[in-house]
Formats: C-alpha cells, sequence, structure tokens
C-alpha cells in the first residue's frame, strides 16, 4: 500500500483552520534571513548556557536549591530575552506606508 502525500503549495506559507472549521484560515509568513536564524540559534544557545549555570549555582547550596535556581535563572533569562526582542525587534523589516491619493486628501 502506498500513500502519496501532494507538498504544499508554498514552503513557507501555511493555512490553518481549527478542526471544527470556525475561524478564517489564515496565511503565515515564514520567511527568515540569515540574520533572524542566527539571533535564534544565539539566544537558544544562550539560555542553554543560562540554565547550566542555573543548576550549578543551585546544586552548590541543596537546602534551597529550588530559590536559588530561580532567582539565578530568571536573573540572567529575563534581561537576555528582552535584550534579544529588541535587536529582534531592529532587525524586522519597516512596512512602507502606502502613498497618498487624491481620493485620501483632506483638502478636496
Amino acid at each position: 500500500m502506498q500513500t502519496s502525500f501532494a507538498p504544499p503549495a508554498s514552503p513557507v506559507s501555511h493555512t490553518s483552520i481549527d478542526e471544527k472549521g470556525i475561524g478564517d484560515a489564515q496565511d503565515v509568513d515564514l520567511v527568515t534571513t540569515p540574520q533572524q536564524r542566527l539571533l535564534t540559534i544565539g539566544i537558544n544557545l544562550l539560555i542553554l548556557i543560562e540554565l547550566t549555570i542555573a543548576m550549578y549555582m543551585a546544586s552548590r547550596s541543596p537546602e534551597t536549591f529550588t530559590p536559588t535556581f530561580f532567582t539565578t535563572f530568571l536573573g540572567l533569562a529575563v534581561p537576555s530575552l528582552l535584550i534579544f526582542w529588541l535587536i529582534k525587534w531592529l532587525m524586522a523589516p519597516k512596512a512602507a506606508k502606502p502613498a497618498a491619493t487624491q481620493a485620501d486628501s483632506p483638502f478636496k
């Protein structure tokens, strides 16, 4: 028995509809630049390093493991995530404003 699946119409566009058919089908643009991919890899590596540091710091005091872990990890991760979010926001392409037409003019 051979099953064949048709490839999606576009490799970077996906359509989502919930199972009941309620809602709109929306295309999601998944195009990323190499800089965005490197940023994603960087944040993933940084979070893993921060997790390792938090585990190490927490293991040094077993009686206060959980509070030490959360204090260390959140203290490192939250600023990192905010900085990377800011970098991603600055890297995002800016939407061009449409040119004004005669119909849009307030002076007629």
